[in-house]
C-alpha cells in the first residue's frame, strides 16, 4: 500500500485544538507533553490561556503545528502496520516531513522552530503584504504579475497552493492594480490580515533575504541523517536525494516559493492509493480537492475522515 502524508504550515492552528478528539489520544498526548519538555514551555497550556492573536506569533505557531503534527502521525503509526512512502509539507510543515522521513529529530525539529519563529518575528514590518489570488488559473496569473513587474511594480508569486490558489506578495499600490486586474478575470485578491491565524509579511520572496544568514546559525545545531521514506521538498521543487543540503535548503526556503502544488502532482505520478494530511484543520486536504486529482485525502484532524481513514485501512487489510 502506497500512501503520501502532508504536513501544513504556520497558520493551521486553532484555539480549541487542545480540546479536539485527537488530543485525547494518548500517544498525541505524549507527544504533546514531550514537545512541551523540548521547548520549555506548555504547549497545552499556550493554546488554552493565549489570546488568538497571541498564538499568531511565529516563535508559539510554529512549535505548536510541528508538535501536533507529528503527534498526529505517531497516533496513526501506533494504529496501523502500513508506513507512508511520500511526505510533504507546506513551508513550516516541510521540517515536520523531515522528522517523519528521520532526515531530523524530534527534538531538532522543535528547538529549530522556536528559533525560526524568533528569527522571523524579530525582522520588524515590510512596506510589502501578501494575498490570496483566488479562481484565476496559473497561466493567467503569471502574464499579470509578469506584465506588471516589467512595468516597475514589485509583485511575486510566493506559493502554488491549487489550480485556483496562489499565494502573491508586493507592495500597497502593486497589490491594488493586481487586485483590480484579476477582478477584470473573474478572480479575487484576499489580503491575509483579513484572515485570523495568517501572519502577512512577505515570507517566501526576495523580501527575505536577510534571514538566511541567522537561519543558517540557527540550523548549525541539526544534523541531518539518511532519509527512510521519499520527500518531496517544496522548496526545491522536487524529491530529495543525496546530495541535497537539508541545513542550506532550510536556510533558503523563506526566500523562495512554495511549490505545493508542482509536489501534490509530482506525488500522485507515483500511482499512490491515498493521502493523509497530518496536520491541525484540514488546510491541506481541501487544497487536494481543489486540485479536483480524483484521490482519497483524509484529514486527521476530522473525526468523522479519521474513522473513514481507519474503516479504509482495515478494508484493504481484508483485500490483500
Amino acid at each position: 500500500m502506497n500512501y503520501a502524508l502532508l504536513f501544513p504550515g504556520q497558520g493551521s492552528h486553532y484555539k480549541q485544538l487542545a480540546d479536539n478528539h485527537s488530543s485525547q489520544f494518548k500517544t498525541v498526548r505524549q507527544t504533546i507533553e514531550e514537545a512541551s519538555d523540548i521547548v520549555g514551555f506548555s504547549i497545552t497550556d499556550i493554546l488554552k490561556q493565549k489570546s488568538m492573536k497571541e498564538i499568531t506569533f511565529a516563535s508559539l505557531a510554529q512549535p505548536i503545528v510541528v508538535a501536533y503534527s507529528i503527534a498526529f502521525y505517531r497516533d496513526l503509526i501506533s494504529k496501523t502496520k502500513y508506513a507512508p512512502r511520500y511526505v510533504i509539507g507546506h513551508s513550516l510543515g516541510e521540517i515536520s516531513a523531515y522528522v517523519v522521513a528521520g532526515i531530523i529529530s524530534f527534538e531538532e525539529a522543535m528547538l529549530f522552530t522556536v528559533n525560526r519563529g524568533k528569527i522571523m518575528e524579530a525582522i520588524g514590518d515590510f512596506e510589502a503584504s501578501v494575498a490570496l489570488a483566488l479562481d484565476i488559473d496559473l497561466e493567467t496569473l503569471k502574464s499579470i504579475v509578469e506584465g506588471m513587474r516589467s512595468s516597475g511594480k514589485t509583485l511575486y508569486v510566493t506559493g502554488y497552493n491549487s489550480i485556483k490558489q496562489f499565494i502573491v506578495c508586493g507592495n500597497e499600490s502593486s497589490l491594488s492594480e493586481l487586485d483590480d486586474a484579476i477582478d477584470v478575470q473573474g478572480g479575487q485578491l484576499v489580503p491575509f490580515r483579513m484572515m485570523p491565524m495568517k501572519d502577512a509579511r512577505p515570507y517566501h520572496s526576495p523580501y527575505m533575504s536577510k534571514l538566511v544568514i541567522p537561519m543558517s546559525e540557527a540550523l548549525k545545531k541539526i544534523s541531518p541523517q539518511q532519509s527512510s521514506i521519499e520527500v518531496y521538498s517544496t522548496i526545491k521543487n522536487g524529491f530529495l536525494n543525496d546530495m541535497d543540503n537539508i541545513q542550506e535548503l532550510l536556510a533558503i526556503q523563506l526566500e523562495n516559493p512554495v511549490f505545493w502544488l508542482q509536489g501534490v502532482k509530482a506525488i500522485m505520478d507515483k500511482s499512490i492509493d491515498f493521502m493523509v494530511d497530518m496536520g491541525p484543520s484540514v488546510i491541506m486536504r481541501n487544497l487536494v480537492n481543489e486540485n479536483q486529482l480524483r484521490i482519497k485525502c483524509f484529514g486527521y484532524d476530522n473525526q468523522i475522515e479519521q474513522v473513514a481513514l481507519f474503516n479504509y485501512l482495515e478494508k484493504e487489510v481484508k483485500d490483500e
